[in-house]
């Protein structure tokens, strides 16, 4: 079994902003495997099961914030018996240019506070997939990926959202390898 996460803020005020490129992209996979979202209280996240090409698959958004995002995967994953080699975590990342999707095992956090969280719970071993959402050199970080994205560059998350949902949906998720797509 396999445990997707898509990292990301839950409310409205979040919706629409480069840190969300993970629930967006987790949301694209669920509805494209008909599948439906509940919420697991006990596990501090939406849910939804389903099977991905010959995988099962428990995709999950964190009802956490993004900061405490590894209460939410260590509580799936003992609760779904899931060793982090079959963890699965999409998250944005301004490191990378816009377009830009970077998949990796292991490694480090890379300035990324969800990636720090689940990394302080799981451990490294789980499989990346980094989303690039561009970067500025004026605006700090934390406020540029919270802040509402304007028509062309949802356009554009939206692009490597889909890219990456493609790529995952058409892919054994076992066997996932280190690339940029």
């Amino acid at each position: 079994m396999i445990l997707l996460v898509g990292l990301g803020n839950p409310g409205d005020k979040y919706d629409n902003t480069r840190h969300n490129a993970g629930f967006l992209t987790v949301d694209k996979i669920v509805a494209s495997q008909n599948g439906e979202w509940r919420a697991e209280a006990k596990n501090e996240a939406m849910v939804a099961k389903m099977k991905v090409g010959d995988s099962d698959v428990v995709a999950a958004k964190s009802l956490t914030y993004m900061n405490l995002s590894g209460n939410a995967v260590a509580k799936l994953a003992h609760y779904y018996k899931i060793e982090p080699a079959d963890i699965i975590v999409i998250s944005d990342d301004i490191n990378l240019e816009w377009g830009t999707v970077r998949l990796r095992r292991g490694g480090s956090d890379g300035g990324h506070n969800g990636l720090k969280s689940i990394i302080g719970a799981i451990g490294e071993e789980f499989f990346r997939i980094r989303i690039g959402v561009g970067h500025n050199d004026i605006i700090p970080a934390e406020d540029f990926v919270l802040k509402r994205l304007n028509d062309d560059e949802k356009q554009l998350l939206m692009a490597s959202v889909d890219k990456t949902a493609d790529y995952l949906i058409n892919s054994n998720l076992s066997e996932l390898s280190e690339q940029t797509i």
